[in-house]
């Protein structure tokens, strides 16, 4: 990845990792919704898209997202909020290896 413009395309249309997909289904087993229709419709909320029939439907970026929201997330009460107020925002990386690649895109 040589700019960042290049790194956001990728988010944008890469389909998200097996690592990604793990995380997803992780927090919601964490947060007790074993419900999987309302795990894809909350999940499609958390990253603002329309319907998903399956969370591999999930771009790289979008699942990025829903991890980050749900992380934030102490109870399921608390993902049903964020999910149903439509204010679910993209949590910027802040440590870690994202931090670092984000610094070193934008050097």
């Amino acid at each position: 990845m040589s700019t960042l413009a290049e790194y956001r395309e990728r988010l944008a249309t890469e389909p998200l990792t097996p690592l990604q997909l793990g995380a997803i289904h992780g927090e919601w087993r964490r947060l007790g919704l074993h419900y999987r229709p309302e795990r894809l419709r909350l999940s499609a909320a958390l990253a603002q898209v329309g319907a998903i029939g399956t969370t591999k439907d999930l771009t790289m970026g979008e699942a990025g997202r829903v991890v980050g929201q749900l992380r934030q997330c102490a109870t399921l009460a608390d993902a049903r909020a964020l999910a149903s107020s439509g204010h679910a925002e993209p949590v910027p990386a802040r440590t870690g290896l994202l931090a670092a690649l984000w610094r070193a895109l934008a050097a």
